[in-house]
């Protein structure tokens, strides 16, 4: 496989004398100046030795090198901070990953506090979405393709799928992205459909509904997530503004209604939901619907026993609609029994 600069030479930058030194001693190449190693450090070379068999990069090389001299399999690079086990996965190469996990490389093992790719189901896990205005960075990435492989091999070898990194769940990334088969490996590793992460306490249900991910959303109603639940208003950070700052205290419902996912708002309604749930300012679903003149979502909501007279900053959702000038949206509401 065909690999770009990035990822053959990424992370580590050892000197190239570390490998040849640490081969020269594995070929019993001793030298007087050098003490013995302990025996555990001398069984882990020998079964590291093995890896140099394979195609890998002169990164990985080191990782190894690293690993065989200090007896430690998640020995960090002094620069990077990044463990054997994360090189193995930057580059793509299962097979040195899976001998490490099977040798006992820890899946928990953080590569630098609150830096980027924590742990290794967090690096595995991090799409092109999380750095939308550094490309860069994309070239680093595990490819899609390769998610599931590398997500099932880490969960057999008890990563845990609840452990946050940088203030972020492995539930919250695979159901914003909608990948369904990500989720599902999760959720059969015993993930918590209803954790949320401590930046502002939003949940997975949350995060799927905003990105309308139909399926993710079945999956984690399916896992018994709360389908209600919202952060207080005292738990969320302020952000640019107050409405801003109001939207994170949405439901699941609101937030499926906010991005105009007429589909998820209806199987919420239909699994439960209520409609009358609003975001910490008062304004409710229904509200949100004559604000943005969606005649077919406030159609569903009407059908889900939304109430179209309640009161919120605006006014009910009838003042809404008419000060927003749409008669289509007035004339439903008024047949809807709105006074």
């Amino acid at each position: 496989m065909k690999r770009s600069p990035l990822r053959r030479y990424h992370p580590s930058r050892l000197a190239r004398s570390l490998r040849a030194s640490w081969v020269a001693e594995m070929t019993n190449k001793k030298s007087k100046r050098k003490k013995p190693r302990a025996a555990t450090e001398l069984d882990l070379t020998a079964q590291l030795q093995s890896l140099f068999l394979s195609p890998t990069g002169s990164g990985m090389q080191e990782a190894l090198a690293r690993a065989g001299a200090s007896g430690d399999l998640d020995a960090p690079d002094p620069e990077t901070g990044w463990t054997p086990l994360l090189e193995a996965l930057a580059i793509l190469d299962l097979p040195v990953a899976t001998k490490l996990l099977e040798l006992g490389a820890s899946t928990s093992k953080v590569s630098r506090d609150g830096e980027w790719p924590g742990t290794a189901l967090n690096y595995v896990l991090t799409d092109e979405a999380c750095f939308p205005d550094a490309p860069q960075m994309h070239g680093m990435l595990v490819p899609a393709e390769h998610r599931a492989d590398f997500a099932q091999l880490l969960l057999a070898h008890r990563a845990d799928p609840n452990q946050e990194h940088a203030q972020n769940l492995a539930t919250i990334r695979a159901a914003a992205a909608g990948e369904a088969d990500l989720l599902r490996m999760l959720l059969d590793a015993n993930a918590d459909a209803n954790a949320a992460r401590s930046l502002d306490q939003t949940r997975p249900l949350c995060w799927a509904s905003q990105s309308g991910h139909l399926t993710c959303v079945r999956m984690l109603l399916d896992a018994n997530a709360e389908i209600d639940a919202h952060p207080a208003a005292q738990e969320v950070p302020f952000r640019d503004d107050e409405s801003s700052t109001a939207l994170q205290t949405a439901t699941a419902l609101f937030a499926a209604c906010h991005a105009g996912h007429i589909e998820v708002a209806r199987e919420l309604l239909e699994r439960g939901a209520s409609p009358e749930i609003p975001i910490s300012d008062g304004f409710t679903p229904l509200m949100l619907a004559a604000e943005k003149s969606t005649v077919e979502l406030a159609k569903v909501l009407i059908e889900g026993r939304a109430c179209v007279d309640a009161v919120g900053r605006l006014g009910t959702p009838l003042v809404v609609a008419c000060r927003q000038g749409d008669i289509m949206f007035v004339r439903l509401m008024l047949e809807a029994g709105a006074r």
